[in-house]
């Protein structure tokens, strides 16, 4: 499996390979910081994916809000919804089975 076909400005947020890490403070209810930054290729407006069991789903969604050399600032726009990030959650850039 290759990497998709997308318009030239999007290319940068594709990732040679797959990143994962995990919450390590939290901001707000829906805002943390993950243990993943630019050095690992994480870029502002990426969306990666938080583990969860909520719902009866595996992830949700979440969105890079800002990013220093070894960490970012994310947020879940999924608070209406009753779920809250946590201190340890996993967080990757892909979906994993």
């Amino acid at each position: 499996m290759g990497r998709p076909t997308v318009p030239t400005q999007w290319t940068r947020y594709l990732l040679n390979k797959p990143v994962t890490g995990r919450i390590t403070e939290l901001i707000t209810r829906q805002e943390a910081w993950l243990d993943l930054g630019a050095e690992h290729g994480i870029l502002k407006d990426m969306v990666l994916n938080a583990k969860t069991s909520m719902f009866n789903i595996k992830y949700l969604p979440v969105k890079v809000e800002s990013v220093e050399k070894g960490r970012c600032r994310i947020r879940c726009e999924y608070m209406d919804m009753g779920y809250e990030l946590a201190v340890g959650e996993i967080v990757s850039s892909r979906f994993h089975e």
